[in-house]
This record gives structure tokens, C-alpha cells and sequence, in this order.
């Protein structure tokens, strides 16, 4: 307990750098940043931070790299993905897998367009209000998901139940992302390591495929850096303790609203679209 404990406050101490927190729960570390001279030198210094506290650091994702490979153009941006440490990812996983669509931690370094270096991180408050990590009332989650035939949105993150089994599901989403041309940098097991004895035995921690194409993220950056953050996209295949089998995903519509992003309705909703189709090939709808 006292290991899960320290890294628990470990946790807590990256997602605050400041004290004060905007309305759409991304917080500012723009002072440990204040004197790197570009975003690389400050992602190594943000690296440095995570490790010394004990997170790994799973990737990096150069947003500014991607959008070049396509001949576009957008200011050095880079989000970090860091996990804590293993036993502090499955004890927050266990109280609600969606979680995992919000880890690895996630860390935004950019240049913005005045030149300064900024650091943006989602707060942990909003982390807690999206996935509801608390509630248990296992009756009202069954009677939600009688009154939804293909999908709920709760917090932004869309909901669908698969027909078909866990593997399978992860291996559909895969084969038509392929299939669409998207790029998966990340596939992500959570449950690689063995449970604890206490979970239930026909549980299992979900998988996170994170994917993108940066003909479709980058114009979204460019006129709002900060939703670099919430991209690339991600799926999380999870398994609840009855056995079923779901698929979350990021609402492309609620994270546009929270960053602001104005004059792409129509690209919003393509990719609303698209994700939605996606989905369902996956759950074999």
C-alpha cells in the first residue's frame, strides 16, 4: 500500500505544475519549460521530470513531423505519453476502464505563435469528472445501456458494445484501420502483466490502439495548437465484469468545443463520421 500510495502522489504532483486550471482541465507547466530554447530541449527536460517521479515514457508523438511527411505545415508541437507505475495504472483502471483512454499520461510541449515555449497537461479533475471513477450503481449502468441501442457519449467519450469477442474486436479495429490508411504508432495491452489476485477472474484490463492521419489532425492544430493533446485518436477495447466486450472513443465534436477549434464543422463532422463507422465495423454491428 505505501508503494501504490507514493506513486499515486507522484501521479498527482505532474499534474501540478500550477495551481490554477482553465475551464476545459487543461493546466499549465509553462514555468519548468521557461528556459528551454526549443520544444525538443524542453521535452527532455519534461522526460527528465516524469522519470525522476517514476513514470516510463512510451512514446513521444511529433505532431510537427507528421504534418510535414504530408506537406503541411504546422509549429513545433509534441505530445509525451508517460505511464506511472504499474500497479497505480491497474488500480485506476479497475475503478473504470474508460481511464485508459486518458493513459498514458499525456504531456503537451509547443511553440506557440509568439515563439514561447508552452507546456499543457489535462488536470486531474477533469480526468475524475470524465470517467467517473466512484460510481458503482451497477443497475443504473445496466438500465443506460438497455436505453442505447448503439452508443452512448458520456464526458466526450462515446461507448458501443461489441459483438464480438475481445481479440477479435482488437483485431477488426486494426484491419480497418489499415485498411483506411491510418497510422498506428501505439498498441497498448494494459493487461500484459498478470491481475492481483482480488480482481475477478473474467476481468480483464483493456487495449488501447492510438491512431491518426495527419492529413486529417493537422488542420485541426493549426487553428487550435492545443488540441494537439487529445490527438492522435485512440480506441479502447475493454472488458466489463460481466464478460461484455465495449469500444470507447474521444468525441472529435467535444474536444473541439473545448479547445475552441472554429471553421472546421464540416472536417468535425467527417471525422465523427468516420469513427462512428469504424466503431461499429469493430463490434460487428
Amino acid at each position: 500500500m505505501r508503494f501504490i500510495f507514493k506513486n499515486i502522489i507522484a501521479l498527482f504532483f505532474i499534474f501540478s505544475f500550477t495551481p490554477v486550471y482553465a475551464f476545459n482541465g487543461l493546466g499549465s507547466g509553462d514555468d519548468l519549460v521557461a528556459e528551454a530554447e526549443d520544444v525538443p530541449s524542453a521535452v527532455e527536460i519534461v522526460k527528465t521530470v516524469l522519470e525522476v517521479q517514476g513514470f516510463s515514457i512510451e512514446i513521444v508523438v511529433n505532431h510537427q513531423a507528421a504534418a510535414a511527411s504530408v506537406g503541411l505545415e504546422l509549429r513545433p508541437t509534441q505530445v509525451i505519453f508517460a505511464r506511472p507505475s504499474k500497479r497505480v495504472e491497474r488500480s485506476l483502471l479497475f475503478r473504470s476502464s474508460t481511464m485508459g483512454l486518458d493513459m498514458p499520461v499525456k504531456i503537451l510541449v509547443y511553440e506557440d505563435i509568439e515563439g514561447t515555449i508552452r507546456l499543457t497537461f489535462n488536470s486531474v479533475g477533469y480526468l475524475f469528472d470524465r470517467h467517473d471513477p466512484y460510481v458503482s450503481d451497477r443497475t443504473l449502468r445496466s438500465l443506460q445501456r438497455s436505453l442505447t441501442s448503439i452508443g452512448e457519449v458520456e464526458g466526450g467519450v462515446v461507448n458501443i458494445e461489441s459483438n464480438q469477442s475481445f481479440e477479435d474486436t482488437v483485431n477488426t479495429l486494426l484491419s480497418e484501420l489499415a485498411s483506411r490508411g491510418f497510422r498506428v504508432p501505439l498498441i497498448l495491452d494494459y493487461n500484459e502483466s498478470k491481475l492481483d489476485s482480488h480482481h475477478p477472474h473474467n476481468w480483464r484490463l483493456p487495449t488501447l490502439i492510438v491512431f491518426g492521419n495527419p492529413n486529417v489532425g493537422t488542420p485541426l492544430m493549426q487553428e487550435k495548437q492545443t488540441i494537439a493533446i487529445d490527438l492522435p485518436q485512440k480506441f479502447l477495447i475493454w472488458k466489463n465484469r460481466s464478460g461484455g466486450v465495449s469500444i470507447s472513443y474521444n468525441d472529435p465534436a467535444f474536444f473541439a468545443e473545448r479547445h475552441g477549434v472554429v471553421g472546421q464543422d464540416a472536417r468535425i463532422r467527417a471525422i465523427v463520421n468516420a469513427l462512428a463507422a469504424i466503431a461499429a465495423i469493430g463490434a460487428g454491428i
